[in-house]
């Protein structure tokens, strides 16, 4: 894909000149607004430096970097910049080269081939010597450094450097293109995330009166080591999936102690088509290498000039995980590809779609590279959106809006600590739609068929904790591990705030897990435009602890506790002429609260539910709707509450879809549960009897006082009864009633669902619960009288019991049963 831009100034070709490329290069909109030319031939590079944490870090220059000890030089290593590239043979491109590298701790690591001493004091104009970087491609001739590398036809050249938004340096070479007549840019920058990742783009700008048509490519020698040496590598490459790119490692086989490199299209005009290729000589950048073991050549895949047949499109169809250095030869079998000396030297191409770049037009082609050094990660983060409720391609005030944040991981393991996303003004965060899914890829097959699956290591509903106050934030507890993924989703509407451009920032929070140097923030932002409608309302929604301050304010947010009555106050009123012509009102009570619904009133009247119709909504006639509400949890909590307006419909009869109030957020306090008898009952009575010779059972004649508790904690629980004949024996002037300690000298009727009797012997421990099943739920005062009441106990009386006035002992117990 590619955006391009249209001028209105002249049209007039210049003179051509390092000031005329000045003049033209600065009617390229770029995004950096304090670019500082310099000119000088003997001019020379920076470096600019992403942090992989400690001293380690993804270095990007243009030319060399680095002394004859492969010591990094972070600036002026490359007097050559300046100077007009060339070809040297069929296999080099020397001056001016893209350069990205690792700086390991002072040390050069190369990410690129580079050519013989190219280094300061050397010959620094060989840095990355057998790559193609840009090419403007015309025609179906040899896709060659000589025949259309943009370096090689760029004069004039202008260097310049600059600062992002986030004040990271940014460079860029600007020159004039001979054989087209029009002016190019080559320009260097940091990802916006502050990811170890480089942005490579290219700006054409057309100042000529004549259409130029032409199809772009990229290419790069890849050679990760960290030697300096100018040898091949050989190493397989593979899919990141879904024509995002690839990525290889520094070994053939995949370890902790592996380098890892990723070249993907996820930038605004990233590469349409890439293709993993092993580096051959002579070199065609648009074929991807030689069928190993086999004089013959490859069908297919190829990257040839505006073909976009099966056969040219490279490997834009290869799944996650597959190896890319294969091809199909003649009789379509599939051959692992290598290059004249049979080893598979990686390299790759990329490719976007045909361009036709009209007088006064600017185009604009970017692709991005990211790296990591062993025990440190690559977090990729991206934040995304799709309407739910139209796909017109617009986006309105009430429309629902489901985004995706993901954050995936490069290299190894990266613990992910912190995710953070406020909604901004024009956005309503619907809490319950949170989610998260954590994945891992594991690589299954062989060969050509080798590819990833996803494995789904967790899964879940973000804590509610972790998404109040319109905002998500919360610890994701994770080490991501490479190939690894965490993706959340949620939605929110927008609201009556919104502005024409409503910009969304996510920021992922995390460290290395092997190299932990401290956390590092990663942000992802996307810009939503919103049509402003005619139809502007106020929906506020507000609340107050009717316990503590009864006469108080109305506002945002409030606080209390367990036992308060909070009030809720919730307006509609519609701005200007348009009002709003009927809907459905609804407001759900949040969790920890009991709704009062006889404190229900819509406008001053009574109202049996929160739930009901509207019509005629106007800015002199508002919807005021008032509720009151118990707290009923003793957590400490965050609960937010907003009203909805559904189905929307305003004058003269236009859907609008859904509105949605402000939050009203109640800050509930702990309360510390409690756990009491308020009353137990003074006495059982068995009544009298005669002494026999048999032993007999007496049932309970009364039972006087009451059983009342309070149980604070919403859960389950017993209250249980036990007896001792040891301890606290049933006696009359020290004779015990029952001498012996038997199980059945007390009984009780426990109740049950059935309502049938069911005794149960009175033990010691854990004694008898009164209720088959138990209690569950927050009481406070509970009278559970009816459980122990009349005819509820028998008494064991032995045979021959000696007479007297017999007394003892109950425990009562309540003790929290596990859920």
């Amino acid at each position: 894909m590619l955006i391009c831009f249209f001028s209105n100034q002249s049209l007039t070709v210049e003179g051509a000149g390092q000031g005329d490329v000045e003049t033209n290069i600065s009617r390229i909109n770029d995004g950096i607004t304090n670019w500082r030319a310099q000119t000088y031939a003997t001019t020379t590079n920076n470096v600019g430096q992403i942090s992989l944490g400690g001293n380690a870090s993804l270095d990007y220059t243009f030319g060399a970097a680095r002394d004859a000890n492969n010591n990094v030089v972070l600036n002026g290593a490359d007097n050559t910049i300046l100077t007009d590239s060339g070809v040297s043979g069929a296999t080099s491109l020397y001056n001016s080269k893209i350069n990205i590298f690792f700086n390991n701790n002072g040390k050069y690591y190369g990410i690129l081939h580079q050519g013989a001493n190219s280094y300061k004091g050397g010959s620094p104009g060989n840095a990355s010597d057998t790559s193609l970087d840009f090419a403007l491609v015309t025609g179906i001739s040899t896709l060659s450094y000589s025949n259309y590398s943009i370096l090689k036809q760029m004069k004039y050249k202008v260097y310049y450097t600059g600062t992002d938004s986030r004040s990271k340096p940014v460079y860029k070479i600007g020159g004039f293109l001979s054989n087209q007549g029009i002016y190019a840019e080559i320009l260097l920058r940091p990802s916006l995330s502050g990811a170890p990742i480089v942005q490579r783009e290219l700006y054409l700008y057309n100042p000529t009166t004549s259409v130029k048509k032409f199809q772009i490519y990229y290419g790069e020698d890849t050679d990760m080591d960290s030697t300096g040496s100018n040898s091949s590598d050989n190493v397989p490459m593979y899919a990141i999936g879904d024509n995002k790119g690839l990525y290889l490692y520094s070994t053939k086989i995949a370890s902790d102690a592996s380098s890892k490199l990723l070249i993907t299209n996820d930038v605004t005009d990233g590469f349409d088509n890439y293709m993993g290729e092993a580096y051959t000589s002579p070199y065609d950048w648009a074929k991807k290498g030689k069928p190993s073991g086999n004089s013959g050549t490859l069908t297919s895949p190829m990257l040839t000039y505006d073909k976009d047949d099966a056969d040219n499109i490279g490997d834009y169809s290869r799944v996650a995980g597959s190896p890319l250095l294969y091809g199909v030869g003649s009789g379509g079998t599939i051959f692992p590809i290598v290059n004249g000396d049979g080893v598979q030297d990686s390299a790759y191409a990329l490719r976007w779609n045909p361009t036709a770049i009209n007088p006064g037009q600017t185009t604009h082609y970017s692709s991005a590279i990211g790296g990591t050094l062993p025990g440190y990660a690559t977090p990729t983060v991206s934040k995304t959106y799709v309407n739910k409720t139209r796909n017109t391609g617009g986006n309105q005030v009430g429309d629902t809006l489901q985004f995706t944040l993901s954050v995936g991981i490069s290299g190894s393991s990266w613990n992910f600590n912190r995710l953070l996303d406020t909604m901004p003004t024009g956005l309503t965060l619907d809490p319950s739609s949170v989610k998260y899914v954590w994945t891992q890829t594991q690589s299954t097959g062989s060969g050509s068929n080798m590819h990833d699956v996803d494995v789904i290591k967790g899964y879940g509903t973000a804590p509610a904790s972790g998404t109040t106050n319109n905002q998500i934030d919360y610890n994701p507890n994770t080490d991501i591990g490479d190939k690894g993924k965490y993706v959340v989703t949620y939605d929110a509407t927008i609201n009556n705030k919104a502005t024409s451009t409503v910009t969304n920032n996510a920021d992922f929070t995390g460290h290395n897990v092997v190299h932990n140097t401290g956390d590092v923030t990663n942000r992802a932002t996307t810009n939503i435009p919103v049509t402003i409608p005619n139809f502007k309302y106020q929906f506020t929604n507000q609340i107050r602890n009717d316990t503590t301050d009864p006469d108080g304010a109305f506002s945002s947010s409030a606080s209390g506790k367990k036992g308060d009555i909070v009030e809720y106050q919730t307006t509609l009123s519609p701005i200007g002429i348009d009002f709003l012509k009927s809907g459905h009102f609804n407001d759900i009570v949040p969790d920890g609260l009991e709704l009062d619904p006889d404190s229900i009133t819509v406008n001053g009247s009574k109202k049996s539910s929160l739930d009901f119709d509207v019509s005629t909504i106007t800015s002199g006639n508002p919807l005021t709707v008032d509720f009151k509400a118990k707290i009923t949890s003793i957590n400490k909590a965050t609960v937010s509450n907003t009203a909805t307006v559904t189905n929307v419909v305003i004058n003269p009869s236009t859907n609008y879809g859904t509105i949605i109030s402000d939050n009203a957020d109640l800050n509930i306090e702990e309360t510390l549960p409690t756990t009491s008898f308020v009353e137990v009952p003074s006495t059982i009575d068995f009544g009298s009897t005669t002494s026999i010779g048999n032993p007999r059972m007496l049932n309970n004649v009364r039972t006087d006082g009451k059983l009342i508790i309070n149980h604070s904690a919403n859960t389950p629980f017993n209250v249980s009864v036990s007896y001792d004949n040891t301890t606290d024996p049933i006696e009359s002037n020290g004779n015990k009633l029952i001498t012996s300690d038997s199980d059945n000298a007390m009984m009780f009727d426990q109740s049950n669902d059935d309502n049938t009797p069911d005794w149960k012997p009175i033990v010691i421990d854990p004694g008898v619960p009164i209720k088959s099943g138990g209690f569950s739920g927050s009481y406070n005062n509970y009278d559970l009288s009816g459980y122990i009441g009349l005819n509820k106990w028998k008494l064991l009386v032995p045979a021959n019991s000696k007479a007297g006035k017999y007394s003892g002992k109950i425990t009562w117990s309540i003790d929290d049963t596990p859920q």
